[in-house]
């Protein structure tokens, strides 16, 4: 493989498992979190689970979030956007961060840019929690540092 031996893969082959079951993990919890919070139970423990992600400032595509959880994306994209809502307005009264806003279409996970109508439905979100802003992308970029540094613990969750 890649024409040597594979033990000079080593490095990179037995860390990307972990970093894979983190990112399954916190996609999961993520939805878990916004599935209980739907349907009004606490979810706070499933809520701080799925910071992993993003103490390693990494973005999180939305199909992603529906394959870890085992959905098939064609049948929930339209209501993915529901549940992340239901996350941020939990987030919200928690006083944390704007969770979603590491959230990206997949096309964007490396950069953590937001398509021109995800960015519309993150704003409009925002607003929607009181939120005043001038600067659309100024915003959603301080949102996505607020999450990482929340997510490494130097923001004090309430």
């Amino acid at each position: 493989m890649f024409d040597r031996k594979i033990g000079q893969n080593q490095a990179i082959q037995h860390p990307l498992p972990t970093c894979w079951m983190q990112l399954e993990a916190a996609s999961l919890m993520t939805l878990k979190a916004a599935a209980l919070y739907d349907a009004g139970e606490p979810c706070g423990i499933e809520a701080n689970d799925a910071k992993y992600p993003a103490a390693e400032e990494r973005f999180v595509s939305y199909k992603e979030l529906a394959d870890a959880s085992g959905a098939n994306w064609n049948q929930v994209h339209y209501s993915i956007g529901g549940h992340l809502w239901s996350l941020v307005e939990y987030a919200h009264r928690k006083g944390w961060p704007m969770l979603s806003a590491v959230v990206v279409n997949k096309q964007n996970v490396a950069s953590g840019s937001m398509e021109p109508e995800t960015l519309k439905g993150f704003i409009a979100a925002a607003r929607e929690l009181g939120f005043s802003i001038t600067d659309e992308e100024a915003f959603l970029r301080e949102q996505q540092r607020r999450v990482f540094e929340w997510a490494k613990g130097l923001v004090a969750a309430s």
